[in-house]
């Protein structure tokens, strides 16, 4: 698997698995008639599930961003991010005040990703693009 196509699908599965438990939230707070939770859903659905998918599709369109040593460094702040700052959300929603730190030290991370991802957007848009050359009259590829 090379190095494109690994971060193409650690992003994609990141995306299913926070989707996923983003929804499982959302149904289990219904059932319980508890909606404290709204927020942790809310973000698990909109930074887990569309932005890693954004994030992967991505960088499966331009694999020569993902080759960048920088895009491995955002998927390892981007998605632990996520998941420390959700769980320090969920205990702050729960009347337990010592997720505060957590949650800012995963908005901090998570923003630290989508920063890391400009960059490596703005590093690939900066490369020159190389045109293939027309063959000849007479050649044969």
């Amino acid at each position: 698997m090379s190095t494109t196509s690994g971060l193409v699908q650690r992003y994609l599965i990141a995306a299913v698995l926070a989707g996923s438990c983003g929804m499982m939230l959302g149904i289990g707070m219904g059932i319980a008639h508890d909606f404290r939770l709204v927020p942790v859903h809310v973000h698990l659905n909109l930074l887990g599930w569309v932005t890693f998918a954004i994030y992967g599709l991505t960088y499966h369109a331009l694999p020569e961003a993902a080759k960048q040593g920088l895009a491995r460094v955002q998927f390892w702040l981007a998605v632990p991010g996520v998941v420390v700052f959700c769980g320090g959300l969920t205990a702050l929603r729960l009347d337990h005040p010592a997720g505060f730190p957590f949650t800012v030290l995963g908005s901090f991370m998570t923003l630290g990703g989508m920063l890391c991802f400009g960059a490596v957007l703005l590093r690939s848009f900066a490369k020159p693009r190389t045109v293939p050359q027309a063959l000849p009259a007479g050649s044969v590829a």
